[in-house]
Parts: structure tokens; C-alpha cells; sequence
């Protein structure tokens, strides 16, 4: 997959699927293994 290609569907990932980058890891020979988590959404809870 190349770097653009990849850059898209994590992008997508990040605005429509709510997750966001963990870990990248770089390796010697150039690849990269990308790790994603589910972004927590936190609710403040409303005091009357």
C-alpha cells in the first residue's frame, strides 16, 4: 500500500470511525506498522 493510500484510510478512519493513532513503528527496510484505538469519548455530566 503506498504512503498516500495509507494516509487516506486512516484519515477516514480518524473523522468517520472515531479512532486514532496509537503506535507507528518504522523498520529498517522502510515499512511501518501502524496501530489504532478506539478514541474514548468522554461526557461531561450536566449539574442542575
Amino acid at each position: 500500500m503506498s504512503r498516500n493510500a495509507a494516509r487516506r484510510l486512516l484519515t477516514e478512519h480518524a473523522e468517520y470511525g472515531h479512532w486514532e493513532l496509537d503506535r507507528l513503528r518504522l523498520y529498517p527496510d522502510g515499512s511501518r506498522k501502524v496501530r489504532l484505538r478506539r478514541r474514548i469519548i468522554r461526557q461531561v455530566r450536566a449539574t442542575w
